[in-house]
């Protein structure tokens, strides 16, 4: 494991002592955005099956929302035990961190679905929310979500539906020249915030209550060193 730089946290009984093995993996947590959001709320706190927070306006309801926007799976967090990586992922040394919105789908007859960012929504968003990253209550990083790109996510355009595909930059997220130190056991907090109230486009408002809601991927990409058993 040489050439790597892991911060030191209590192991399993059942590792073998002294040794470890290093990949390549991505930690990352969603969380939900409406129109009329506004505050904070906290991503990396909760585990799979636990519902997914939401910076929304009190017009729009769980039963209005995708089901696939409802509750943490693991297309939507990695984290299994809150607030921890936990041994199923070991300790992390982070080199990147993105913010991915999910983009709003269209027909081929170019109507639009009621979920996910236009290029409204893209734009309001990185004109009004900030990200900060915790560790164990000590900030690491803290900006704008345009200083996150996205890591992901639909890209370019569509000649059929003369749809071009807004996103937060190019997908290579925030390269860290000092990576960022994760133990399995510290705890992650990533503080997402609206610092005025999200105005979305009203159309899915109006009419379902959806508020144009869309998923937030906070990620980050980096190294792990995970159990030899």
């Amino acid at each position: 494991m040489a050439g790597f730089l892991f911060p030191g946290a209590q192991r399993p009984t059942t590792a073998l002592s002294g040794v470890g093995d290093v990949h390549d993996d991505n930690v990352y947590s969603a969380l939900l955005v409406a129109h009329g959001g506004i505050g904070t709320v906290k991503t990396f706190v909760s585990g799979q099956g636990s519902p997914i927070p939401a910076l929304t306006g009190t017009a729009i309801t769980a039963a209005n929302l995708p089901a696939h926007y409802l509750n943490y799976t693991p297309t939507t967090t990695i984290i299994e035990q809150s607030g921890q990586l936990g041994n199923s992922v070991g300790d992390a040394t982070i080199r990147a961190i993105g913010v991915t919105l999910d983009l709003a789908a269209y027909s081929a007859a170019g109507v639009q679905r009621v979920f996910g960012a236009t290029m409204f929504e893209v734009k309001d968003v990185l004109s009004k929310c900030r990200l900060e990253i915790k560790v164990s209550n000590k900030r690491r990083i803290v900006g704008p979500i345009w200083a996150f790109p996205q890591t992901g996510g639909a890209s370019g355009f569509s000649v059929l539906t003369n749809e071009s595909v807004p996103s937060n930059g190019f997908p290579t997220g925030r390269k860290m020249k000092s990576p960022i130190e994760i133990a399995r056991s510290d705890v992650i907090v990533g503080e997402f915030s609206a610092d005025a109230a999200l105005a979305f486009s009203d159309v899915s408002f109006a009419t379902t209550h959806v508020g144009q809601a869309t998923l937030v991927w906070v990620n980050m990409i980096g190294t792990m060193r995970s159990d030899v058993r």
